[in-house]
């Protein structure tokens, strides 16, 4: 099997027509939009995020096959984080060490063997191959962190994550349950104690 492998940003600052890289950047997101299935916002993240910060710290490493895009490796580098933040190969074309070249090409680019990937609880065992022979450690676990009652396991690093407040959690519960009238009137309580709260301590400051 000859599989090719393209660095978008490279394809992007040798003045690839813009209609080529628009129609590959589309490509790739439909190729990897099973990863919904674990990361809810990926959508949003890819395009907003990833793809806007090619210019910058970010790149997408991608393998093709027959002019067909097989697998998809999106990453991050820069001073402070150096990361494989989506890697992903189409079910049909697994087995084929595509998944492997991916991780070689990213670590390349990042000039790291160790980056630091998140990897949800129910793919570890798709992973296993390149975590074992890549000596990868798992140095946290965090729970429900992309998605609800799903681990997030951490190698190579640590991953910050900012808490939401309680008012926050509240929010993202009532998006996924709009029915909900109890998880309305929570919302609707928490926002008037934290007024009070605020209030309160605004008659503090100026007494």
């Amino acid at each position: 099997m000859k599989v090719k492998y393209y660095s978008l940003k490279e394809l992007i600052n040798k003045n690839t027509p813009i209609e080529i890289i628009d129609r590959i950047i589309m490509e790739i997101l439909k190729v990897t939009l099973p990863v919904k299935e674990d990361y809810p916002e990926y959508k949003d993240w890819f395009l907003n995020k990833q793809v806007k910060g090619i210019s910058l710290d970010r790149d997408i490493i991608f393998a093709v096959y027959n002019n067909e895009i097989v697998g998809v490796s999106s990453i991050k580098g820069d001073s402070i984080e150096k990361k494989i933040c989506t890697l992903y190969v189409k079910k049909c074309f697994r087995r084929n060490s595509i998944g492997t070249n991916l991780v070689n090409l990213s670590c390349m680019e990042l000039e790291t063997d160790k980056p630091l990937i998140t990897i949800s609880s129910n793919k570890l065992y798709d992973y296993r191959k390149i975590i074992l022979e890549r000596d990868w450690e798992c140095n946290e676990v965090i729970d429900n962190l992309y998605k609800f009652d799903s681990d997030e396991y951490v190698f190579n690093g640590s991953l910050y994550v900012k808490k939401d407040s309680p008012c926050e959690e509240l929010i993202k519960t009532y998006k996924k349950n709009p029915n909900d009238r109890f998880i309305k009137i929570k919302i609707f309580n928490t926002r008037i104690d934290n007024i009070i709260i605020s209030f309160r301590k605004y008659i503090k400051a100026m007494l």
